[in-house]
């Protein structure tokens, strides 16, 4: 199963790092490939700890090339089993915005489940498009960030799209949850 992982891109304190190392290496030594937006911070730390065990790991870059990837975006390539680039031909390739929106929108389609860790706008985006394509999402409680504040968000959701959303702070029991 190819799971996502979507996070702040910065890092908010040791419990969450490590819990985000957990992740990785969990969905890793249980057959899962894990999908990232190929940036920085809480998502890279699953991905390190996946990698590390064999795991396969796929970077969804708002990028066109690795070059752009490294250079113009400032990002990691380092642990990533294969690196999705946006095309050459996209309309909007010259808006980073725009690039940053349709790697978000990639990444969730190519995915089968969801798990949020912290997160800021971005991970807001990711989770709405998410919810939007019925997705099972996972939300690590007590992360910080966006994550901390999606239980409250969720329940003045009206719209039904065929998502299950499940929380905890618990890594194992989130897991669990998701039946990942």
């Amino acid at each position: 199963m190819k799971i996502a992982i979507f996070g702040s891109a910065e890092d908010v304190g040791p419990g969450v790092h490590k819990k985000a190392k957990e992740i990785g290496k969990i969905l890793a030594n249980r057959g899962h490939t894990i999908i990232t937006g190929a940036c920085p911070g809480l998502p890279y730390e699953s991905v390190k700890s996946a990698f590390e065990v064999g795991g396969k790991t796929i970077g969804f870059s708002p990028a066109c090339s690795k070059l752009d990837h490294v250079n113009k975006f400032e990002d990691p390539v380092e642990f990533h089993s294969e690196l999705v680039f946006v095309p050459k031909n996209y309309e909007h390739v010259c808006d980073n915005a725009a690039c940053y929106k349709y790697r978000n929108i990639s990444s969730v389609l190519n995915s089968d489940k969801v798990i949020i860790i912290g997160g800021r706008y971005g991970t807001l985006n990711e989770f709405t498009i998410a919810y939007e394509f019925g997705k099972e999402i996972g939300v690590l409680s007590d992360s910080g960030g966006v994550a901390g504040i999606l239980n409250m968000l969720t329940s003045h959701l009206k719209k039904e799209t065929g998502s299950s959303l499940y929380f905890s702070k618990d890594v194992k029991k989130l897991l669990e949850k998701l039946g990942v």
